[in-house]
Parts: C-alpha cells; structure tokens; sequence
C-alpha cells in the first residue's frame, strides 16, 4: 500500500511537471496592435487592429487599400484578403514580409516593417 502510494505521487509530480513544460512552450508570439511601415524610399503600412482586422497600404501611389483578417500561426502573421494570403515573420518590434502575391508587387521579400511610434 505504501509502496503504491509513492508511486501515485511520483506519477502525479511527473505528469504536472509534463503539463508546465508543454504549456510554457505553447506560448504565441505576441504582437503589438498599430501601424507598422516598411523601411524604404516608398514606404507601405500595415495598419493591425484589435479586432484581428487589418487596412494594408502598399504605398502612396496605390489608391486600393485591401482588408481582411489576420491570423497567428507559427511565429507568422498571414494575412488573408480574398484568395490571397500575405505572411509575415513576427520580430521584436517588427514584421518581416515573407511572401504575398498582391503586396508582392511592390515590397521586396525580406522588407522590414517597423512599429510605428505614433501609435
């Protein structure tokens, strides 16, 4: 009886140990709500609402500004507006533009896109 006792508490210790562990490295990434602007000559903005709703306006000469709804999966924020998916890499403070047909056409893969301070 003792004997099943210890390993109940042993099981019990182990398996709480197990649950920490798994849920401190499911942690998502977080990511600051605002407008965040590609470094560059022309630059484009992200506009991120709390809504997980966003405005992208790719620059300053195109009058078409798409919405849609974000997601966060991976470390990547994918932007979805109509069959086109737009994914960026989270960093601190800034988004990376990995790839996306319709802001593809005028931001390079890898442009930076800081958080503006004016939010």
């Amino acid at each position: 009886m003792y004997r099943l006792r210890i390993r109940l508490v042993v099981l019990l210790s182990i398996s709480l140990l197990f649950t920490v562990m798994l849920s401190s490295c499911s942690h998502l990434p977080e990511i600051e709500i605002g407008a965040y602007v590609s470094v560059g000559e022309s630059p484009s903005t992200l506009l991120l609402q709390g809504n997980n709703e966003f405005a992208l306006i790719a620059n300053e000469y195109v009058s078409l500004i798409p919405r849609g709804q974000y997601t966060i999966n991976n470390n990547k924020l994918h932007l979805v507006i109509a069959d086109d998916e737009h994914i960026f890499i989270i960093g601190e403070d800034s988004l990376i533009f990995e790839q996306g047909t319709w802001l593809g056409h005028w931001v390079e893969q890898g442009s930076v896109f800081k958080l503006s301070s004016n939010n």
